[in-house]
Parts: structure tokens; C-alpha cells; sequence
């Protein structure tokens, strides 16, 4: 934790930003079939978050939870974000 952490972590929320007000939105959706767009979906955020935490930053959101779960409870960082990700899912946090 510190200022290395918070660094990334707002280079990671900015970019994120002005990736998602610049890629325009598609008038028809690219996949017919919903949960095959879900599940795309799921897995290019499930990369970015990956490709986030491997770098040191976080995206802002409950891997922070998961950073501070790793470090003082001895945890696997990608089991602590995933755990505070589920519970975050059923409304626990």
C-alpha cells in the first residue's frame, strides 16, 4: 500500500475512463446471442482486472479489499479479489 499503489490505481481508473467514453457503442449488437456477449464480456473485464493486479495497481472498486486481504491475512491476492468480489455480488459488502 502507499503512494505506488495509489498512483497505478488512478492511472487504472483514468485509462479505464477514457477507453470506455471513446470506444463508441455499437447501433447493433455485435453477438445475437446474449450470454455468449455476457460471457466475452466477463472474460475480457476478468483479463483487465488480471492484467491490473499483476501490475500493482487496482481498479478502484473491491480489489482494494482483496489487496488489503492478501497482505495481512497471508492470502493468494487472486482468491482474496475473487472472494471480495462474491461477496460484493450477493450484497454482503
Amino acid at each position: 500500500f502507499g503512494r505506488p499503489l495509489f498512483l497505478k490505481t488512478v492511472y487504472s481508473v483514468l485509462t479505464q475512463t477514457a477507453f470506455f467514453s471513446l470506444i463508441a457503442i455499437p447501433s447493433v449488437p455485435i453477438l445475437s446471442d446474449r450470454l455468449t456477449a455476457c460471457i466475452i464480456g466477463g472474460l475480457l473485464a476478468g483479463a483487465g482486472v488480471g492484467l491490473t493486479l499483476r501490475a500493482g495497481g487496482s481498479g478502484g472498486g473491491n480489489d482494494i479489499i482483496g489487496l488489503y486481504m492478501a497482505k495481512k491475512y497471508d492470502f493468494n491476492l487472486f482468491r482474496a479479489v475473487r472472494g471480495a468480489k462474491i461477496c460484493d455480488a450477493f450484497g454482503v459488502i
